[in-house]
């Protein structure tokens, strides 16, 4: 049996029961940082993110981007995870991302810059649902919410020299503050509820509640750290632990 999370995972079209009792079967293990990957000094894409032996804490003290994610994919139901931030860093972002494989070698290094999420965007299937939201991170200096749909958006009053030019689409990082918001400092643990049943993902600080950060998720989704590391006075790395469902 897999208490506390009934109807984490709904049998999908065209999935075999083998490949859904590999997915129970997970539940019931550790979390893990299964990629990690980086955009290190220079923007050479190298793998400057270390990950401890048993792959549940990530960090890095070379500046970059860098990116750990987790390979286990949540599709319904509530899951919820702790993470711990056990070295200090100014830009640590934690949340859910769409589930995408080998992500070093398409070039994804980041949520942090928007050069990847033409990328990201390849990989889009049927089982991210509906919803526009592909990403979504608590940021762990300030609490605010950052979430992306990965798509290109009109911006007409921008990057025009005459009001004749043609409008430019870019990418967006919307950044949101939200009721409840507050940062965390080393040793830390920001919790994270996401209740695919409702649609939202909650913000749990050393096992408080600060309540709903973003809702409208749907879809696959599979946890996320987002960092960039300054290279001076900044060592972060972060824990992972898959955690109670709290009631």
């Amino acid at each position: 049996t897999f208490p506390n999370y009934e109807g984490a995972l709904p049998l999908l079209k065209g999935e075999s029961w083998i490949h859904r009792l590999h997915q129970l079967q997970a539940l019931s293990k550790p979390l893990t940082f299964d990629q990690l990957v980086g955009c290190g000094a220079g923007w050479s894409m190298e793998t400057q993110i270390f990950a401890s032996r048993d792959r549940t804490t990530a960090g890095t003290y070379r500046r970059g981007y860098y990116l750990a994610c987790s390979n286990y994919v949540m599709r319904g139901g509530k899951h919820f995870v702790n993470f711990t931030l056990e070295g200090w860093g100014t830009f640590v972002r934690v949340g859910v991302m769409r589930p995408v494989k080998n992500c070093e070698e398409k070039g994804i290094s980041t949520l942090s810059l928007t050069g990847s999420h033409d990328a990201l965007l390849r990989e889009k299937n049927e089982r991210w649902g509906d919803g526009i939201v592909n990403n979504c991170n608590y940021n762990m200096h300030d609490g605010v919410c950052k979430w992306s749909d990965w798509e290109k958006h009109p911006h007409p009053e921008i990057y025009r020299r005459n009001p004749t030019d043609p409008v430019v689409h870019t990418h967006d990082i919307f950044v949101v503050s939200w009721a409840g918001m507050e940062g965390c400092k080393k040793d830390d643990v920001a919790g994270l509820l996401l209740d695919l049943d409702e649609g939202t993902l909650t913000v749990y600080k050393n096992g408080r509640p600060l309540g709903v950060m973003k809702d409208g998720l749907n879809g696959e989704y599979c946890w996320t750290v987002d960092i960039y590391c300054s290279g001076v006075d900044d060592a972060p790395s972060v824990k992972i632990e898959r955690g109670d469902i709290p009631v």
